[in-house]
């Protein structure tokens, strides 16, 4: 397991650094350990209850 977890920190996401920038702070560098671990906290985390959720939903 622990050579797992190191070889999925090795991983990270690589961006042009013309986008980096505050504007997109999403695009900063984060390592597959943290977006596994980001990835699992949303798969509980319930939406609906944010206004206009639904609103969207429909819209697509």
């Amino acid at each position: 397991m622990k050579n797992l977890l190191k070889e999925a920190d090795k991983i990270t996401f690589r961006v042009d650094k013309r986008m980096k920038s505050a504007e997109h702070p999403e695009n900063l560098k984060m390592s597959a350990k943290k977006v596994a671990a980001t990835n699992e906290i949303l798969k509980n985390v319930d939406l609906s209850v944010l206004p206009g959720y639904n609103d969207n939903l429909k819209k697509s």
